[in-house]
C-alpha cells in the first residue's frame, strides 16, 4: 500500500558502511555480502523460531547490508503515513520492543518531523552494540513500562509472543510491524479486535473501528501493505547473486491511539491491487465490516490505474451486491 516510491538515502547508506568498516567489508563487496545474507536467509527458513545469531559475523553482515535496510523502508512507509495523519502530535518519547538494529528509531529520524527520546527492548546486546555503531542514541530497559514513554514500536516482535502481554496496554499510542505472512498478518487482526475492546482508536491502515472483512469475512484473506521502492545500485549486485529478489516490499502493520482518529474526507482505502477480470477490473477497498470492491465495467473504457493502500474519497456510482461501480474519477492521496 504506498502512493509514491521510497529509495535509502544517503545518510543512512554512509552508517551501513561505518557498520561494515569494523568487520573489513564494505557495500561494494557484493559477493560476500550475498553469501552472508544466503546463509541468514536458510537460517529463517531451517529455524523459523530460532534466536538469531547475533554474535557470528555472517549474521551481523546480512543484518547491517540487508535486511536492515528492508526493514528500514517498511518502517519509514508506517511512519509517513502516521506523519501524514498527524499522529505523532504530542509524542516526546518512544519504546522500541524488539530494536534489533534500530530500523524504527532510524525511520523516525528520517520521516518524523517531531524528535523523539527512544528506550529500547532488546536482549541481544550484540545488537545494541551495532545498533551504537549505526549511530543512534537510546536507553536500554529491561521490559517496556507505558508509564516512560508516549509510544511503543514494535517491528516484526510482538507477534512472537503466545498472547498480547498486559504491559502492551500501558501505552497510550501504539505502533507495531508484522510480516505480511497470512499466519502473522491475521494474528495482527485479532489483536485490533482486542485493541478496540481496550478503547484504542484504529489510526492506519483502518478507516473505521468495526470488524475487519479481511478476517471475519474470509478465512484466506489478510490485511498487508506493498511497498515499492527504489534499489541501490548495490544492493542489485548483491541480489543477481541471490535465488530471490525484493523488487517490492509486503508488511502488515496498526496504528492505534486511545486519541480519537482525525475525521478526513478519505475514507476508504484500497486494500488490494487491480485486478482485471472478464468485462470489468476490481480493486478490494475496505470502508467497513463488509469485504467490498471497488468496480470498473470494461464497456465504460480503462479502469483508474490507483495505488495499492491509498486512502480515497468515495466517488459517484452504484452498489451491486459486493462491488461499488465507479462512475467518476477516484480522489486519492
Amino acid at each position: 500500500m504506498i502512493s509514491s516510491a521510497f529509495a535509502l538515502n544517503p545518510d543512512l547508506t554512509a552508517r551501513l558502511e561505518k557498520a561494515l568498516a569494523p568487520l573489513n567489508l564494505s557495500l561494494s563487496k557484493a559477493g560476500d555480502l550475498a553469501t552472508a545474507v544466503q546463509r541468514q536467509s536458510d537460517f529463517y527458513i531451517n529455524e523459523p523460531t530460532g534466536r538469531t545469531p547475533w554474535s557470528d559475523r555472517w549474521c551481523q553482515t546480512a543484518q547491517i547490508s540487508y535486511y536492515l535496510p528492508l526493514n528500514f523502508l517498511r518502517a519509514s512507509r508506517v511512519m509517513r503515513e502516521a506523519q501524514r495523519l498527524g499522529f505523532f502530535e504530542g509524542i516526546r518519547s518512544v519504546v522500541d520492543f524488539g530494536a534489533g538494529l534500530g530500523p524504527v528509531q532510524l525511520a523516525y529520524e528520517a520521516e518524523v518531523q517531531s524528535p523523539a527520546r527512544f528506550s529500547v527492548v532488546e536482549r541481544s546486546s550484540e545488537a545494541i552494540r551495532l545498533s551504537r555503531l549505526l549511530g543512534l542514541e537510546f536507553d536500554v530497559l529491561e521490559r517496556p513500562d507505558g508509564k516512560r514513554a508516549d509510544l511503543l514500536t514494535a517491528s516484526y516482535s510482538l507477534t512472537e509472543l503466545a498472547s498480547p502481554p498486559e504491559w502492551l496496554f500501558d501505552f497510550d499510542n501504539l505502533i507495531l510491524i508484522e510480516p505480511s505472512t497470512r499466519q502473522d498478518s491475521r494474528a495482527l487482526l485479532e489483536l485490533r479486535k482486542i485493541l478496540i475492546d481496550r478503547g484504542y482508536q484504529m489510526w492506519a491502515p483502518c478507516t473505521h473501528q468495526e470488524g475487519c472483512p479481511l478476517l471475519e469475512k474470509s478465512p484466506a484473506d489478510w490485511c498487508h501493505d506493498r511497498l515499492h521502492f527504489d534499489r541501490p545500485e548495490w544492493m542489485l549486485a548483491v541480489e543477481k547473486r541471490l535465488p530471490f529478489q525484493n523488487p517490492t516490499l509486503t508488511l502488515s502493520y496498526l496504528v492505534a491511539s486511545r486519541r480519537p482518529r482525525p475525521s478526513t474526507k478519505q475514507t476508504v482505502r484500497t486494500v488490494g491491487d487491480l485486478m482485471r477480470e472478464k468485462g470489468k477490473a476490481r480493486q478490494m477497498i475496505c470502508r467497513g465490516p463488509e469485504r467490498e470492491f471497488f468496480a470498473w465495467m470494461a464497456r465504460h473504457g480503462e479502469p483508474q490505474e490507483i495505488p495499492r493502500g491509498v486512502l480515497c474519497e468515495m466517488p459517484a456510482g452504484e452498489s451491486k451486491s459486493n462491488e461499488f461501480r465507479v462512475q467518476s474519477p477516484v480522489a486519492h492521496t
